[in-house]
């Protein structure tokens, strides 16, 4: 049978030193205000999943050449991108009309990028 254990962690000099356990970490997460965030990456997640599944239709080896591909990524001079879809304000900037500006909240950005590689998608499933 596990038993509980603690241990005495020495505060960062920079703290106030306060501790209880009034709260939760949803009371943390919520305060720090991270609720965007965790949407963002879910949306991301299923983006990506279809991305995956879209390169399996196209060609079904894909997925086992990933190892190599990823790979040849890592080997990339660094701050060269793998995939014009990892810029996005070249996205942002590809999609841009002369009613939408360039400078968007970061949310509507995310909303554009994600909306630019879904019509991607779309198109290239036309095309199957």
């Amino acid at each position: 049978m596990e038993r509980n254990r603690s241990a005495y962690l020495m505060p960062h000099p920079n703290t106030a030193g306060l501790y209880g356990t009034s709260e939760t970490v949803q009371d943390y997460l919520d305060h720090q205000q991270l609720g965007p965030f965790f949407e963002m990456s879910e949306r991301y997640g299923k983006l990506y999943q279809t991305m995956v599944d879209m390169l399996e239709k196209l060609d079904p080896e894909e997925l086992d050449r990933r190892p190599e591909r990823r790979a040849a990524i890592d080997e990339l001079p660094a701050g060269t991108l793998a995939s014009m879809w990892v810029d996005i304000d070249l996205t942002i900037a590809g999609a841009n009309t002369s009613s939408r500006d360039q400078h968007v909240s970061v949310e509507e950005a995310i909303s554009i990028h994600i909306q630019s590689i879904e019509a991607w998608i779309r198109n290239a499933a036309s095309n199957l």
